[in-house]
């Protein structure tokens, strides 16, 4: 990939065509691509939540937090809270009104004490996390690192995006990412773009200035990740992508390919 491929701002159709061997394979794979990166471009603006309709590698950014943000919620702001419910659960008088037989059954001073036990067991939780070293270095400040914490369960926005390029590849030409990782990395790369714009919004994707050191050399640790077992990435891409990509085949071959645009779902 030359900078003069990137002087304009990436489309899927681009990314397509460095995925797919047959040009007749374009559109439809261009399609389903936008439908996965961009699943809320179809829907009315009213019903765009759950990120405002980003695209997909930017709401996974905004679900991470920093190490510092989540060490000060794990320090301050639950255990905080957790105090506050333990103090106005053990006054007498407004226990009293929540435990009103009017209210209906099934409060008492049985669910007072459970409710108490768990209050007591976030806190401890709170303290003993806050000393992972995921989290904080040895003098227990928050590590250094411009990554955002991965929680549990949590995906990188580049994992998820060479996952969906190592998807597609295998699905349109039938076989696994073999020697050509530099063009899944260029095709990575452009949809990782497209992937951190709002839905819709090729306007809002950011082109890339300057060159300094070549960013595609940094895609094949995140391929390495993407290709290994992972029950939550693999179980996306075989319920959700790959029917998401046949279907949008299908569209094609039986010359319906041409999706409803934005303003028509108005």
């Amino acid at each position: 990939m030359n900078s003069e491929s990137r002087d304009e701002a990436p489309t899927f159709e681009k990314v397509a065509r460095l995925i797919a061997e047959e040009e007749g394979d374009v559109d439809w794979l261009a399609d389903g691509l936008r439908g996965w990166i961009w699943p809320q471009e179809r829907y009315p603006a009213s019903a765009r939540k759950y990120g405002h309709g980003l695209g997909m590698f930017a709401d996974i950014v905004r679900t991470r937090w920093s190490r510092a943000k989540v060490l000060k919620e794990l320090k301050e702001t639950l255990p905080r809270a957790a105090d506050t419910l333990i103090d106005l659960m053990s006054d007498w008088a407004l226990f009293g009104f929540l435990t009103d037989e009017r209210l209906g059954p099934g409060f008492d001073h049985h669910e007072r004490i459970v409710l108490g036990n768990l209050l007591h067991e976030i806190r401890r939780r709170c303290h003993q996390v806050s000393r992972f070293p995921e989290l904080v270095s040895q003098d227990g400040k928050p590590k250094a690192g411009r990554n955002k914490l991965l929680a549990l369960g949590q995906i990188d926005e580049k994992v998820a995006c060479a996952s969906t390029v190592a998807a597609a590849w295998k699905f349109t030409r039938g076989k696994s990412l073999g020697p050509q990782v530099r063009r899944a990395a260029e095709a990575a790369d452009l949809l990782f773009e497209l992937g951190m714009a709002p839905a819709g919004r090729f306007d809002l994707v950011e082109k890339r200035r300057g060159w300094g050191k070549d960013p595609l050399n940094a895609w094949p640790p995140y391929f390495r990740a993407a290709l290994a077992p992972n029950p939550l990435i693999d179980r996306a891409n075989e319920m959700q992508f790959i029917p998401m990509l046949k279907f949008a085949r299908d569209r094609h071959a039986d010359g319906l390919g041409d999706r409803p645009s934005p303003a028509q779902t108005e």
